[in-house]
């Protein structure tokens, strides 16, 4: 970018992040984006943290998405509902093994990940009265069924799309069933 003399926003920095968060192998680059972009003096935005959050909960590390998290508020930025689904799919992913282990993850019981997740999923309706969205009713499945608690997942899947007035999409009923 610099040899080439392209003007470099946030925009093309969320986009790197985002681009390096979800591709394999480059998962930590997009750490490093970041701290380019802040380098630079460009101050990250929702976005930027959302962008990096994906990558943690693409490879389970909660500890990471975790640490994101409690910056925007040290920041002035507010998380919003995409922010807290993608926290709850990174507590999610974080039961299951991947190839690529970044940093290690909180150890946390299968009910202490259960519990932290339906904590989250509370203060986002609840609490901040953000509105939930299908995206984080499937992180919150998810999280039951990777504890592998079927009972307990099944009842969930039955009650919280209707209580949330939300159809199962193709990705609830692959969680539920994988």
């Amino acid at each position: 970018m610099k040899a080439q003399a392209i003007e470099v926003t946030i925009h093309t920095y969320n986009a790197l992040i985002l681009c390096a968060s979800k591709r394999y192998g480059y998962y930590l680059q997009s750490f490093d984006y970041y701290e380019e972009m802040v380098a630079r003096g460009i101050q990250p935005d929702l976005l930027t943290y959302n962008a990096l959050m994906v990558g943690c909960a693409r490879y389970g590390d909660v500890s990471n998405a975790q640490l994101l998290f409690n910056q925007l508020p040290a920041v002035g930025i507010e998380p919003n509902e995409f922010t807290y689904a993608t926290l709850i799919d990174a507590v999610a992913s974080s039961q299951v093994k991947h190839k690529l282990r970044v940093a290690k993850s909180y150890e946390l019981t299968q009910n202490e990940r259960i519990t932290y997740a339906l904590e989250l999923f509370d203060e986002m309706k609840h609490q901040k009265k953000l509105p939930v969205t299908l995206r984080a009713v499937n992180a919150l499945v998810k999280v039951h069924a990777h504890a592998l608690r079927m009972n307990r997942t099944i009842d969930l899947f039955d009650r919280i799309y209707t209580e949330n007035g939300l159809e199962p999409d193709y990705v609830s009923y692959r969680i539920l069933f994988k």
